[in-house]
């Protein structure tokens, strides 16, 4: 059994890992959003 909960205890931590990686990729994304859309505002006043 112990090789079996090692092995679901690496998938996991790889999995909360890449949820990390998306998690910050989207914050980017939705960065760079906002300041596209400050930008437009600026523009249109």
């Amino acid at each position: 059994m112990d090789g079996v909960e090692e092995r679901l205890t690496k998938i996991e931590q790889k999995g909360s890992k890449r949820d990390e990686e998306e998690e910050e990729r989207t914050e980017e994304l939705v960065g760079k959003m906002i300041e596209k859309v400050k930008k437009k505002e600026r523009i249109i006043e």
